[in-house]
C-alpha cells in the first residue's frame, strides 16, 4: 500500500485545488487528443511529452486525481449534512 497523506484545509481551498487539477486534465486530454488525430485543439495548450502514450498516462493520473478528490468531497458532504 502507498503512503498517504491527511491535510487540513479550508472546503473552498479544496475546491480550488480540484479545479486547478481539473484544468490539469482537461490539458493532458487537449494533447492525447492531438496526439491521437494530429488536429490542434483550439483552446488548450498542447502539454510537452514524448508521446501520446505519455500522454494517454498523465491524462489517466489526473483523472484518478480528479475522482479520487470528488469522491472524498461526496463523503465529507454527506457527513455534513448528516
Amino acid at each position: 500500500m502507498k503512503p498517504s497523506v491527511n491535510l487540513f484545509l479550508l472546503l473552498p481551498d479544496v475546491h480550488q485545488i480540484l479545479d486547478l487539477v481539473k484544468e490539469r486534465y482537461e490539458s493532458w486530454h487537449a494533447t492525447t487528443i492531438y496526439l491521437e488525430t494530429d488536429d490542434p485543439p483550439q483552446t488548450m495548450t498542447v502539454e510537452p511529452c514524448f508521446n501520446e502514450q505519455e500522454a494517454r498516462a498523465m491524462t489517466e493520473y489526473y483523472q484518478y486525481l480528479v475522482q479520487s478528490i470528488e469522491r472524498q468531497l461526496e463523503v465529507i458532504s454527506f457527513q455534513i449534512e448528516a
